[in-house]
């Protein structure tokens, strides 16, 4: 919540809402939220809390649907593929899933299983795993990644390959 990606996707997009959970757990989220709210008004909506429940929340009292999504939150394989399975309610059809904590292509396409060496364990431990999975069992296709820049810790981007 430094406010750097909700800056680059509200100066982008004039037209964008941005609908950012977080926690709220860290000294500037609070003042960061109050800023982006005075500089993009309604633009801008912060939902304080744990995403497991303020996303389901927010998607059974909304007919807001994203058209992006960019995933740089809960970590851990279970909780970041929790979040990612939660967005799917949020989300258009041709929704783009952007997410941070990825480690190579071939990982990340689903290519290699969680146990090849190019899918090992990231700087944030098995998040990794749960994009792999969700390319593997069919719930996104991969679309392509940044280049390395901090090896492995690069951006990937899929869509959802199918609703459930």
């Amino acid at each position: 919540m430094a406010g750097h990606s909700a800056t680059l996707f509200l100066d982008t997009v004039p037209t964008a809402t941005l609908l950012e959970f977080d926690l709220g757990d860290m000294p500037w989220s609070q003042q960061n939220a109050q800023m982006l709210r005075e500089a993009y008004g309604s633009r801008f909506m912060y939902i304080k809390g744990d995403s497991a429940q303020t996303i389901p929340a927010v998607a059974a009292n909304s007919t807001t649907k994203c058209d992006v999504i960019f995933v740089d939150g809960a970590k851990g394989e279970r909780m970041r593929r929790q979040d990612v399975l939660n967005f799917m309610q949020l989300a258009h059809k041709e929704a783009y899933v952007f997410g941070d904590e990825a480690n190579t292509v071939e990982c990340m396409s689903g290519a290699v299983g969680r146990e090849d060496l190019k899918c090992l364990e990231g700087p944030h431990g098995d998040t990794v795993y749960a994009w792999n999975s969700l390319v593997r069992d069919g719930t996104l296709k991969y679309i392509g990644c940044s280049r390395p820049v901090h090896i492995p810790d690069i951006v990937c981007l899929w869509q959802f390959k199918s609703f459930r």
